[in-house]
């Protein structure tokens, strides 16, 4: 069961790419979370600040500010806030999936079930990462 249901959960989408971007929201909202679309970094942040989220999911490589100074400053506001980063490099996927690290993270192309087994993992129990059978989890709507 979710720490909170997915109605009462409000999850920030940050993606520049408007398809992506579309579909994520799309499908979340569907699962019933309460979802805030942001299409750059600069969007996001100005959002995180006017809202409090539950996750964040945030592509890396975003156009002026980074995933990395988007994620910091959310997390600065609101340190209870996990963070889901997509990202194309593997390399970063290996650094940012480390034991040690307090960050989420998929390697695209991503399938949204990727999305929302991870969303699972974060809100159930975030001290699993992925460690933690994810078979065992069901939405909750």
């Amino acid at each position: 069961m979710y720490i909170k249901s997915p109605d009462e959960t409000h999850i920030l989408v940050v993606e520049d790419v408007e398809e992506i971007q579309e579909l994520y929201g799309y499908y979340l909202e569907e699962l019933g979370f309460n979802v805030d679309l942001a299409k750059d970094g600069e969007d996001a942040i100005e959002k995180s600040k006017c809202n409090s989220y539950d996750l964040a999911i945030i592509d890396f490589r975003l156009p002026g500010v980074n995933g990395n100074v988007v994620a910091a400053e959310i997390s600065e506001k609101n340190p209870a806030t996990h963070i889901l980063f997509i990202t194309g490099s593997y390399d970063l996927v290996q650094h940012l999936s480390s034991k040690d690290s307090k960050y989420y993270v998929l390697l695209k192309p991503v399938k949204v079930d990727e999305i929302i087994k991870t969303i699972k993992t974060a809100l159930v129990d975030p001290e699993a990462k992925f460690h933690q059978p994810l078979e065992d989890y069901t939405v909750v709507e």
